[in-house]
């Protein structure tokens, strides 16, 4: 079983919540209180591995756009469950920190 932790921009408060045992990134979603209600604005993952590659697309087969070391923040979209299988791996949809589109990550990265 895989756990997130679910962070409240505006409180301290933090809650594990269990994840599928499909799903294998371990994401942290990050909520952004809007009017009274909370509002879930993007998911935040941490890259454990060096040089990992940041495509274009999800698979091996897209360029690289960028590469990140561990311990890096790259941030998606959420809902934060969302993957695509392509080329033998899982990929996740990142949001490219340029603001121009998305990018992929292979899941077993973050």
């Amino acid at each position: 079983m895989y756990w997130i932790t679910r962070i409240a921009a505006a409180a301290a408060a933090t809650v594990a919540l269990a994840l599928p045992a499909t799903a294998n990134a371990a994401p942290v979603q990050s909520a952004a209180p809007e009017s009274s209600s909370e509002t879930l604005a993007a998911c935040t993952y941490r890259i454990n591995a060096n040089d990992v590659n940041i495509r274009y697309g999800p698979g091996t087969d897209y360029g690289v756009y960028t590469t990140k070391d561990k311990g890096a923040r790259v941030t998606g979209p959420a809902p934060c469950y969302g993957t695509v299988f392509r080329t033998g791996y899982w990929w996740v949809q990142l949001i490219r920190g340029d603001g121009g589109g998305y990018v992929w990550v292979a899941e077993n990265y973050v």
